[in-house]
């Protein structure tokens, strides 16, 4: 056997056990494109509402940061906050493969909750082929706790807004996963969801776009649920909520206190998401970021 069908039966034997681990109730090569939103999710940058205010970290000192969007806990997005950031360069898919490829990145949790790992030269390719209506997505928590992935730590600072952290007097032990190196293809994404233990969090995108909605608490999360007859087996996927749940809150009869915040996240621009709201995240183009959350 030549070297190029050595790599490639690598390739797909790995890629297989992931996708089978990650993903159980999928049980074909079928399941994870028969919904077809390869071609039904198309991406235009006109095409979305984006109604949440912008700021410029470099213009707006810290404390008015506080009152005006913290304290009343509103959401906002930020612009220059990752300013002398290496991430920039560093974290171009070709820096990345050559820095980290033979590195195991999460790429999802089995049936038991243990992680699910996938060298990075492998996950880079599938990104470039997938066609999965929900691909698997590289939400790694431990990295800067691996020699080899410990290095990224190096390419980004904390934001200034955010530096402050009650998480940073307790025990490194005993605190919760707290920050992620994120990584994905269109389509990719985090469902709806609320933050544990009341922490806010920050969201820096360094490359791609990513689409946001967000709903204060009062909104019940039933109303906000992918029902199993829209989307059989991608019912907690983000890209499945956005095509059977977000129409419905375009609707007269969705109530106007309950419409969504929308945000098209552009590069290099930090989402706050305040305590408390619940909000859902899909990547429309391959993208590359860095989440923490974070305690007052």
């Amino acid at each position: 056997m030549d070297e190029r069908n050595e790599h490639d039966e690598e390739y797909f034997s790995k890629l297989a056990e992931a996708k089978e681990a990650s993903r159980s109730e999928l049980k074909t090569a079928a399941d994870w494109n028969a919904l077809n939103y390869a071609k039904l999710f198309a991406f235009s940058l006109d095409a979305f509402i984006d109604n949440v205010p912008r700021i410029d970290a470099t213009l707006v000192p810290h404390e008015q940061f506080i009152e005006e969007y913290e304290r009343p806990y509103e959401p906002v997005v930020i612009r220059n906050s990752q300013l002398g950031w290496k991430a920039q360069t560093n974290w171009n898919y070709e820096a990345l493969q050559e820095l980290y490829g033979e590195d195991r990145f999460k790429v999802g949790e089995d049936d038991e909750g243990y992680s699910v790992r996938l060298k990075l030269k492998h996950y880079l390719r599938y990104m470039k082929e997938t066609d999965d209506d929900s691909p698997m997505y590289i939400f790694d928590s431990s990295f800067a706790e691996r020699t080899g992935e410990k290095a990224l730590l190096k390419d980004y600072s904390i934001p200034e807004y955010f530096a402050d952290d009650l998480f940073e007097y307790a025990d490194q032990k005993r605190r919760p996963p707290y920050r992620w190196f994120v990584l994905g293809p269109a389509r990719s994404g985090t469902g709806i969801h609320i933050d544990p233990l009341g922490t806010s969090a920050w969201n820096a995108l360094v490359h791609g776009y990513k689409r946001w909605c967000l709903f204060p608490t009062a909104v019940q999360k039933e109303a906000l649920k992918v029902q199993k007859r829209e989307a059989p087996k991608q019912t907690n996927e983000a890209v499945s909520w956005f095509q059977c749940v977000y129409p419905k809150t375009q609707l007269p009869s969705w109530p106007a206190e309950h419409k969504p915040l929308e945000i098209l996240q552009k590069p290099g621009e930090t989402v706050f998401v305040p305590g408390g709201w619940w909000h859902v995240v899909v990547n429309l183009t391959d993208t590359v970021a860095v989440t923490q959350n974070f305690a007052r």
